[in-house]
Order: C-alpha cells, then sequence, then structure tokens
C-alpha cells in the first residue's frame, strides 16, 4: 500500500521503490473501534538518498497527496529541530540578501541561478536545502538557488601535468605538442611566456 502511494507521488521511480524502499513502519497505537478513522504517521526509510530526495521534491507539488488529504514530512528528532530552529534565522537572512538581490523573478516563478563552490560547500547548501523544501513558497524552499561542485584544483592539477608533459623545449619538430603548435602559429612571444610561467602565479 505505502509502494503503490509512492508510485503515484514520484511515478519516475515507480520501477525502483520495491528495492529502495528499506523500512515501513506505522506509529502510534492501533486504532480503537470507536476511533476507526483515526490516522497514524508511516516512518519511511530509502536505502538510497537520491530516490528519496526525489520523492521528497515531487511531493511538493503532488495532486495525489493533495487529493487525498496526505503529506510528506521529515522525522526530526527533538535534537534536531532545536537545531533547525537555530538555522532558520540565517536561511531567512540568505533568503531576503540572495534570493531578492540575486535571484530574478519572472512571470512563472524564480528564475533559477548557478552557485559554485567545492563539494563540501555544494553537500552542505544542497542539505539545507532539503531541510526547506516543505516551505510554503519558493523563496522559503530556496527553490531559485542551483548548487553545483567546481572542481578547479582537478582542472588545474591537469593543465600542470598538461604542461609538464607536451611543453618540452626539444619537441619542437614533435606533432601536437604544444612547442610545435606555437611554431605553426608563429608565436614566439606566447612560448616566453609558458617558458616562464609557474602554476599558481598569474601571468
Amino acid at each position: 500500500m505505502t509502494i503503490d502511494a509512492l508510485a503515484k507521488v514520484a511515478p519516475k521511480i515507480q520501477v525502483q521503490l520495491d528495492r529502495v524502499v528499506d523500512v515501513v513502519h506505522r506509529l502510534g497505537r492501533k486504532s480503537s473501534p470507536s476511533n476507526v478513522n483515526s490516522k497514524r504517521a508511516i516512518v519511511i526509510l530509502f536505502s538510497m538518498r537520491i530516490y528519496r530526495d526525489e520523492v521528497w521534491r515531487a511531493a511538493k507539488n503532488s495532486k495525489f497527496l493533495l487529493d487525498n488529504n496526505l503529506r510528506i514530512s521529515e522525522l526530526l528528532s527533538p535534537e534536531d529541530k532545536a537545531a533547525r530552529e537555530k538555522l532558520w534565522p540565517r536561511v531567512k537572512k540568505a533568503r531576503e540578501e540572495v534570493l531578492s538581490r540575486y535571484v530574478p523573478r519572472c512571470p512563472d516563478g524564480l528564475e533559477k541561478i548557478l552557485i559554485g563552490g567545492d563539494r563540501l560547500t555544494e553537500g552542505n547548501c544542497h542539505n539545507i536545502q532539503l531541510a526547506f523544501a516543505d516551505g510554503e513558497t519558493e523563496e522559503d524552499r530556496l527553490e531559485g538557488l542551483v548548487f553545483k561542485f567546481e572542481d578547479w584544483h582537478a582542472i588545474r592539477n591537469l593543465f600542470e601535468i598538461y604542461h609538464q608533459i607536451f611543453f618540452n623545449k626539444a619537441s619542437a619538430k614533435d606533432h601536437g605538442t604544444i612547442l610545435a603548435n606555437m611554431n605553426l602559429l608563429r608565436s614566439p612571444p606566447l612560448k616566453m611566456i609558458f617558458a616562464n610561467h609557474e602554476f599558481g602565479v598569474d601571468i
């Protein structure tokens, strides 16, 4: 029954739900005969976070949940609730300062902008966004911000290796090397810059 309901909320992953929904547990005591219509919350544990996130996103505007008077929310411990309440002023400040200043609002809603950082920053920002995914408005849910990691360290290291291998003063006659291409383009000033350049120092 729970799998069927989740499939209606997130039809894109209905095939995977049987193997990614790990635990389903109903909270509270069973309904008494005099109160058969009372509803008890259900805790769902996913084995893979990406599928949990997909259900979480799909639940925002789910017609199935709305028609059946159901909702999906996080089950937080008292400690997590206290931490979230402590975090909220910072999120509110970010919403007011960042969203209002840098994220344009179009007739169809907030226009998404990319925000880059290292992998840790991207992960932390993504977690904050998920924590407030049940907000009432786009601003409350921080939907105008799309976080991405920019692995510039790896790119810099790649260029350094590329430079060490292919920029060799003795390789002028070897087709495909940097120096041979510079000779082909007749760019001696550029050769001097490359020869004297140290990675990490601006030219």
